[in-house]
């Protein structure tokens, strides 16, 4: 599992769960007001299988208004805004 992936999960699984923005080394910032507005790529394939790390998706999802969808890349990500301050990602 990506770094990044593993920070990013822990976030978005906590309970209470606490809205996040995502930004990334563009600039841009997605907001996550729920769990139900972020979506991760499973970790199996078809059969249940767990696949490979080199297989495993690079990337999540970030829903916005209506059927608005955005696929970001762990590797973009800068920082996780948990309101006040961001919190930056960890670097590896």
């Amino acid at each position: 599992m990506h770094p990044k992936e593993m920070e990013i999960r822990e976030v978005a699984t906590r309970a209470p769960f606490i809205p996040f923005t995502v930004v990334t080394s563009s600039g841009e910032r997605y907001k996550v007001p729920t769990p139900d507005h972020i979506s991760f790529f499973p970790d199996t394939d078809e059969d249940g299988l767990l696949q490979a790390e080199e297989e495993k998706a690079q990337c999540f999802i970030v829903f916005g208004k209506g059927s608005r969808q955005r696929l970001l890349f762990f590797d973009t990500v800068t920082a996780i805004d948990l309101g006040s301050a961001p919190n930056p990602v960890s670097e590896q």
